[in-house]
């Protein structure tokens, strides 16, 4: 940021008469809190106050005046605000008609205005259109903001105007001008990027050296006769010019070659109020001027000079023959500081700065007309920028690249300072060390500000990792980001183990669906199980969906058409990652009321019912089988009747066992064929014993 300390007249030299000689010395030393080092107005220099707008008159926003949720009263004519001001808000204090809104905040705190009125003798004197001044204050830096203010106008005005400021009441006296107003004609003034806070009110912009107080208004240590006073002439609203001096090569006016005489120069002192905390990357004089058509050869008839020296240091020049090219105009030179104020900023608070300008003519004096003389100090970039890790979350899973994003933003606002780059860095969770993720220096091609950054990143392995950014500005600023802690990288799908029901089984009615899943990572989202028949192309019937364990499900078949069908479960983990195992299982008829009976001496009757048509037939033995094989004949059972009620099928089945022996347990099953077969409980009856028992019927085919 740039700090300018200034004056703005017009200086012109000649000799009032022969043996008279003005040395004229300028005491530009204003308040440090007035021009604090981190204060840079562009309204606070003459080049640019021609440019401070005039807004409109509006009528204060209810909203903005009368809104208890914005101000507070903490003292008669005092208003703070409740919370910390904001961008783009606009501040209306009462119905005064001043205005405040930022443009541009980089730590926000509250605001706070002050409405003081003052005497008449102080109104007049430094020439305030209002009784009342306004004191703004608030704890942010100066230089850490930008705000427009506007103020406004007792009446509408047509003569010229400007906007004053000063450290504080017991010092309006000295004022000094942030911005002209060449022509008002509404009811308020608005001053744009305003950079610090201070006591602000309105003049008249008359020029009090025109009415002869050239001296004490600007508190110059001289003395001028009323002769002199005479010369004092207003050239425009705010430059003023000296005449003086006619040459004479024989009066101690004439300055030969390049001897200058050290009683012809204007110095200018200036205190820019460093501190021992600052830093400047720059310390520059700017000075404009402009000069008469000269006669004879610079360097010899006419020239300039510029010295400079720091308290009870000798002077050192700084430079010569620098001269207007064209005659009547302006012309502007930038001069650098030597390195010494650089590394020691404190010399520049008893800077002086001496003006040479000499010319000689017997016929006509040469006049020169100086119309700025300043000191623009570039304070050195110390402040990290802002940095906001906005994304991924903090406890957030992952099974892909995460995306890193977020936006930083630089707190050097006067300087234009910029974000130029943002690198990522992870830290395994539980280890101390921090590394840089490769490639991850993301740069501001376009320097934009803020710079909202996205950076793709694949962790090297899975695992808990936490995330942390170190944005870095124009100037080498650092800031570290809040950290981002327990993000999970899982590219494992999660472990199911299947318990029941087993692979390639025959199911009636309820079947108990039981896995268990496992994850090393990440939490069980979601388990879900599925089912189709085998050979369908539709899509899978979801039978039930869990979010925790246990992850068991009773399945009941009794609606669903005879068939084999495909079970499916799916396991999602918190990461996203998925697991997927199918079964492929029977569904039969449910057989239910099976009775057998023994009614003679070589038979048994068995009758039964199924929930669907099927066909009839029983296995039976002498022996238990009290599991089946379905891939044995019979089951492994040894006999079997003919199978019955094939076309059409029934659901109310009876099957008579014939030709057994008496006296003898048989044990048997009942087989209700459909699309498959199903299969009852094993049941046993024991036959009626005979006298002469048979041998039992051969098996049936």
């Amino acid at each position: 940021m740039a700090v300018r300390l200034l004056l703005s007249f017009l200086l012109i030299w000649s000799s009032v008469s022969p043996g008279i000689l003005l040395a004229f010395e300028l005491d530009a030393t204003p308040s440090a809190e007035v021009t604090p080092p981190t204060v840079e107005s562009p309204d606070a220099s003459v080049e640019s106050s021609q440019s401070a707008s005039i807004d409109q008159d509006q009528p204060s926003s209810p909203a903005a005046s009368t809104e208890l949720s914005i101000w507070q009263e903490i003292a008669p004519d005092t208003l703070t605000t409740t919370n910390p001001v904001g961008e783009g808000i606009e501040y209306a204090f009462k119905d005064t008609g001043l205005k405040i809104k930022f443009t541009k905040v980089a730590s926000s705190e509250k605001l706070t205005i002050k409405a003081i009125k003052i005497s008449v003798d102080l109104q007049n004197q430094i020439g305030s259109l209002s009784d009342t001044v306004f004191d703004i204050t608030s704890s942010m830096p100066n230089g850490t903001f930008f705000y427009d203010l506007t103020l406004p106008l007792p009446q509408p005005a047509s003569e010229p105007l400007e906007v004053k400021y000063s450290n504080n009441v017991e010092n309006l006296a000295s004022s000094q001008t942030i911005a002209q107003i060449n022509t008002p004609t509404n009811q308020s003034v608005t001053v744009r990027d305003i950079d610090h806070f201070t006591v602000f009110f309105v003049s008249s912009g008359i020029d009090q050296a025109t009415n002869g107080e050239f001296c004490t208004d600007l508190e110059l240590d001289c003395q001028l006769t009323e002769d002199q006073l005479a010369k004092i002439e207003q050239s425009d609203q705010d430059n003023l010019e000296i005449l003086d001096h006619s040459a004479d090569p024989q009066e101690p006016g004439f300055w030969p070659g390049l001897d200058f005489e050290p009683d012809r120069f204007i110095k200018m002192d200036f205190d820019p109020g460093l501190g021992e905390s600052d830093q400047l990357d720059q310390a520059q004089l700017f000075l404009e001027f402009m000069t008469s058509p000269p006669l004879g050869d610079v360097g010899i008839d006419y020239d300039s000079k510029l010295e400079i020296k720091s308290e009870d240091e000798d002077w050192q020049e700084l430079a010569t023959s620098f001269w207007p090219e064209t005659p009547d105009q302006d012309s502007s030179y930038t001069f650098d500081l030597p390195e010494e104020y650089l590394s020691n900023p404190l010399k520049l608070n008893t800077l002086s700065a001496r003006l040479f300008l000499f010319g000689q003519s017997e016929d006509t004096p040469l006049s020169s007309s100086v119309d700025q003389f300043i000191l623009d100090l570039t304070f050195a970039d110390t402040l990290p920028p802002l940095i906001n890790l906005a994304q991924p979350s903090s406890n957030s899973f992952h099974n892909s690249q995460i995306t890193i994003g977020g936006s930083s933003r630089d707190t050097n606002l006067q300087g234009g300072g910029l974000v130029s780059s943002v690198t990522f860095f992870y830290q395994i969770d539980g280890q101390n060390s921090w590394s840089e993720i490769p490639s991850s220096a993301t740069n501001n091609p376009t320097n934009l500000d803020p710079f909202n950054f996205s950076f793709d990143w694949l962790p090297p392995q899975e695992g808990i990792f936490n995330i942390k950014a170190v944005a870095a500005d124009s100037s080498g600023n650092q800031t570290t980001s809040e950290t981002l802690s327990t993000i999970i990288y899982d590219t494992t799908p999660p472990s199911i183990n299947w318990l029941t029901p087993t692979d390639l089984i025959v199911i009636s009615g309820i079947q108990i669906i039981e896995v268990e899943v496992s994850d090393n990572l990440s939490p069980i989202t979601s388990v879900t199980f599925f089912s189709k028949p085998e050979n369908s192309t539709n899509e899978f019937t979801e039978i039930a969906n869990f979010n925790q364990s246990p992850f068991i499900e009773n399945w009941d078949t009794s609606s669903l058409p005879l068939g084999s069908y495909i079970l499916k479960v799916i396991a999602t983990d918190q990461a996203g990652n998925q697991s997927l195992l199918t079964r492929k299982e029977e569904i039969a008829a449910v057989i239910s009321a099976e009775i057998g009976s023994t009614s003679g001496f070589n038979d048994i009757t068995v009758t039964w019912n199924t929930d669907r048509p099927t066909s009839s037939r029983v296995v039976y033995d002498t022996v238990s089988h009290p599991e089946i094989n379905r891939n044995l004949t019979n089951f492994g059972y040894a006999f079997s009747t003919n199978i019955t009620d094939e076309n059409p099928k029934t659901n109310n089945h009876k099957v008579v066992i014939e030709g057994l022996t008496p006296g003898v347990t048989y044990y048997y099953r009942i087989i209700s064929s459909g699309s498959p077969t199903a299969i009852g409980r094993e049941l046993a009856n024991q036959t009626f014993t005979m006298p002469d028992p048979a041998s039992p019927p051969p098996p049936a085919p």
